[in-house]
């Protein structure tokens, strides 16, 4: 998914790892980050994001998943009570925009079925009922070692 959005903008993976530093990635955190297009100054050192117009464009970095590098798994399971919260906020900015919510499947790890998921899956109609916001999900399938090794650089 990181993938995807540096492809989109290089501005989301800057933020994440700027918000890392500054250790400021804590369970149930949302963070928006705007993505919209840079308007150009006189010179490129005055470039600047306009988030102003109606088109300008976010990412909601929800933070529902502790890592430790240690450990055989990473990551852990995704926290409901976390995820919940983060997807109420952003529900309520997405209709205070007029907006809606696009993302991936969350929430299914290979051989660990797809209760996680589920559960995800209530969360995501709980909201979009209650606040009235279109949700789209996305699947993306995960490469597997042998085809990102092969990948150009």
């Amino acid at each position: 998914m990181f993938d995807a959005l540096a492809n989109l903008s290089q501005i989301v993976p800057d933020a994440y790892r700027k918000a890392h530093e500054c250790e400021d990635l804590h369970l149930g955190d949302l963070h928006f980050i705007p993505i919209s297009v840079c308007v150009s100054g006189k010179n490129s050192d005055e470039n600047k994001l306009d988030t102003s117009n109606e088109d300008s464009q976010w990412v909601a970095l929800a933070v529902v998943q502790t890592y430790n590098p240690r450990r055989k798994v990473a990551r852990s399971d995704i926290s409901l009570p976390h995820l919940e919260g983060c997807l109420e906020k952003v529900a309520i900015s997405a209709v205070q925009k007029s907006a809606s919510i696009h993302m991936p499947r969350i929430g299914c790890r290979s051989g660990q079925g797809h209760k996680e998921w589920y559960a995800v899956e209530r969360l995501l109609h709980k909201y979009a009922a209650t606040y009235g916001v279109k949700i789209y999900v996305y699947y993306f399938k995960r490469a597997t070692r042998s085809e990102s090794n092969n990948r150009p650089e």
